[in-house]
Order: C-alpha cells, then sequence, then structure tokens
C-alpha cells in the first residue's frame, strides 16, 4: 500500500484488484488481437485477428506472450490508481 494511511490500505488493494482484473479483460477482448493480431494488408494499423483468444491454444509460446504483455497492460492502470491515492 506505499504511503496511505492504514485506514485507506484496503480501498487501495481493492481498486488495485479491481484494475488488474479489467485490464486483464480489456487485454482479453480487444487488447491483443488490435496490438499484435495478424492482418491482411500490412499497411493496417491494428490488427484484425485473434479476438477472444482464437486458436491461442494450440501454441503454448503465444500463450506465454499474451500474458507477459497482460501483465504490462494491467499494470499501466495499477500504477495510475496509485499515483491518485488518497487525492
Amino acid at each position: 500500500s506505499g504511503t496511505v494511511r492504514f485506514k485507506n490500505t484496503q480501498n487501495i488493494l481493492a481498486k488495485n484488484l479491481v484494475v488488474v482484473t479489467v485490464g486483464f479483460l480489456c487485454w482479453y477482448v480487444m487488447g491483443y488481437p488490435l496490438a499484435f493480431g495478424a492482418v491482411e494488408n500490412s499497411n493496417q494499423f491494428a490488427g484484425g485477428t485473434g479476438f477472444y483468444m482464437a486458436g491461442f491454444w494450440a501454441n503454448k509460446d503465444s500463450l506465454r506472450f499474451w500474458f507477459f504483455q497482460g501483465a504490462f497492460c494491467a499494470t499501466g492502470g495499477t500504477i495510475v490508481s496509485g499515483a491518485m491515492a488518497e487525492r
């Protein structure tokens, strides 16, 4: 809980759990496919395949990569939450 007062510790921990959960759900639904999904035209800005982890279970390396990148996605939200603690 860092530098927050004891009375606010539970609130910060609950917010961090919610932020991580929502962050991974958003990464699962939209984040990964838009960032890393394969496309037919290489000039497209965002990806277009892999929504809801379609085809991930066949290759363990892609699942590891998804989880690793998802951890960064979820951590970004907790950094903002921690910066705004007790403000």
